[in-house]
């Protein structure tokens, strides 16, 4: 049995995306992306719009897929925004292709969405989802160094997550 471990929804993560790990540190080199856990509220608040349900019994016969296919939706567009809005704080060195660094701004954080691709901020979304669900694995390979190392690591998705 494993060890209760408390989650700090105040903790600052720095995260960089798996593709961008090889790039040099840096101001020209990878981005970095200021993340911390959901709370228990925000974790409750996406899950539950993630599905919605859709459309009414009209006794008709049908497949059970079918059924299932007129009932549930899924709204993972809408829960990756909500995601970010509560675990992103900000991004530091991403750039345009043309070398323009884009500068975080919190009052039009929506708009610093647009900036992201979609791959990156479904990564993103899911390395914040994984902090705020910290098991024993990730307790020890967040406390893998020592105390004072900055460099620490959460595994599966948000495998290269580093404390700030």
């Amino acid at each position: 049995m494993s060890p209760t471990y408390a989650i700090d929804v105040d903790e600052e993560i720095r995260y960089v995306c798996e593709d961008d790990r090889s790039l040099p540190d840096g101001d020209n080199g990878k981005p970095v992306f200021f993340i911390r856990p959901l709370t228990i509220e925000q974790t409750a608040e996406v899950d539950d719009s993630i599905m919605e349900s859709r459309g009414e019994d009209d006794g008709k016969k049908r497949s059970r897929k079918r059924r299932q296919q007129n009932i549930t939706k899924m709204r993972l567009g809408s829960a990756i925004i909500s995601i970010l809005d509560y675990g992103l704080i900000r991004f530091e060195n991403l750039r345009t292709r043309s070398g323009k660094e884009i500068v975080w701004n919190n009052a039009q954080r929506s708009k610093m969405y647009n900036y992201l691709p979609e791959d990156r901020r479904a990564e993103i979304a899911d390395a914040i989802r994984n902090i705020s669900e910290v098991g024993e694995e990730q307790m020890e390979n967040l406390d893998s160094g020592p105390p004072s190392s900055p460099v620490s690591s959460v595994p599966s998705d948000a495998k290269s997550a580093v404390k700030s």
